[in-house]
């Protein structure tokens, strides 16, 4: 829609599908707002596009794509309601649906091959989810986003050969029940809850756990009943953890299986300190771990408060842990003060055969000029990490500057199905 009307898109569109004779359409994503005046164009497309055999069909039809000249949002209008023909579509192994009202038919005959499904800021309720999972025998990959009317979810996955399961940003779901022995990578991010069921998932390999802060003494216990359910996983990633590790110290918590473990900070702030990362291995047994990642805090440049914040952490006198099997550690973020470099020096001395320490700078040192003194200072801190003293024998330190690349917020994510699978918007879109 960049640079068009509604109408001029509407006409567009319609042009295209009108020149377009093949027989088969294999993928057909569409982003648009189609307001009241255009849903029953809109369900002409994909009309259009379930009779030529789709297989892969993306509808995101959010209302933040409707501007008018004054550059407002136009007032609300009725959420799109999905045509029951879309269910009865035989040909779909990947769906994504974003921003309308399911409006799932009672008995339907579809999605019988069903590999993928993403569903957004969808109007769905827990009955309409087991009825629409029931059918799809098939389905491997299941994301759950910002669905406010799904108070209770529950997938029992023994029938069919779910693999990846993504709960993210479902504010009202207040229980939640998984039984999935075929499931292997599991996210589960800002997602509040009251009762939390996870069991036979013998072949979980990998997790992420985002820890809410909201009505988290209420539902302390939950966040440990997910970290436990997660205590045999090989890829562990705790994204905005701080709460999380100063629970450790009342539910201690062993990972027999761990190889690699990521200590993630939420985008725009701060949650995991040098501190907290005493506290995890101070209460977490990793005996196998051998890959870690931390994201140091990175603070807005207006925050003058940072060094207040990282000093009122509680200190943490001794830690005594083995890193037996530890061989990589990267460090991002990294600002150079003293508590940063004594982390530092707690691996170096513990992690006996220790390969590679990579330190990524902040973004704040990253600059090209030579005579700006926060590189000087860099150049300090780089002199005095290489000095250091080191219980491996064969380790090699690599200090480098930021980029986007070195960002852990955005790797670990896109490891996980809500990065691949969420809708991106083009560039040009610029929304919370």
């Amino acid at each position: 829609m960049k640079g068009q009307s509604q109408s001029e898109f509407t006409e567009n569109l319609n042009k295209i599908l009108a020149l377009h004779v093949a027989k088969k359409i294999e993928k057909f994503h569409i982003l648009f707002d189609p307001t009241d005046m255009f849903q029953l164009e809109t369900k002409e497309w994909i009309q259009i596009a379930t009779s030529r055999g789709v297989k892969e069909l993306n509808l995101d039809f959010r209302r933040e794509l409707s501007y008018n000249f004054d550059n407002k949002l136009h007032s609300p209008e009725k959420i799109v309601t999905l045509p029951n023909f879309l269910f009865d579509c035989k040909s779909l192994t990947h769906l994504s649906l974003s921003h309308c009202d399911l409006g799932l038919p009672e008995n339907f005959s579809g999605l019988r091959h069903l590999q993928t499904l993403c569903l957004r800021n969808i109007h769905i309720l827990p009955s309409q989810l087991q009825n629409l999972l029931s059918q799809c025998q098939l389905l491997e990959s299941l994301v759950l986003g910002e669905c406010d009317h799904l108070y209770y979810i529950k997938i029992l996955a023994s029938c069919f050969r779910l693999k990846y399961l993504s709960l993210f940003n479902c504010l009202n779901a207040n229980e939640i029940e998984i039984s999935a022995p075929n499931i292997r990578r599991f996210l589960l991010c800002r997602t509040v809850m009251d009762i939390f069921t996870f069991d036979n998932i013998s072949s979980l390999e990998e997790a992420l756990i985002g820890v809410s802060q909201n009505r988290y003494s209420k539902t302390k216990d939950i966040h440990m009943a997910v970290l436990a359910s997660a205590s045999h996983v090989k890829v562990l990633t705790i994204y905005g953890g701080s709460l999380l590790c100063h629970l450790l110290e009342e539910f201690p918590v062993t990972f027999h299986k761990l190889l690699e473990l990521q200590l993630v900070n939420r985008p725009g702030r701060f949650d995991i300190f040098s501190a907290d990362v005493y506290l995890f291995f101070k209460h977490c047994s990793c005996p196998l771990l051998e890959s870690l990642s931390i994201e140091l805090p990175h603070p807005p440049p207006e925050c003058v408060h940072h060094s207040r914040l990282e000093s009122a952490r509680p200190k943490v006198e001794s830690v005594d842990c083995d890193f037996n099997h530890l061989k990589t550690i990267k460090i991002s973020n990294f600002k150079g003060t003293d508590t940063e470099i004594n982390l530092i020096i707690f691996f170096l001395e513990k992690a006996i055969f220790l390969e590679s320490l990579v330190v990524v700078g902040s973004q704040s040192y990253h600059s090209t000029d030579k005579e700006n003194p926060m590189n000087k200072s860099l150049e300090d801190i780089r002199e005095r990490l290489f000095q250091l003293p080191k219980a491996s024998l064969n380790i090699q330190i690599v200090f480098c500057e930021y980029s986007e690349h070195d960002d852990i917020s955005l790797t670990c994510l896109e490891k996980h199905d809500i990065a691949n699978q969420t809708h991106q918007l083009p560039s040009y879109f610029e929304f919370d």
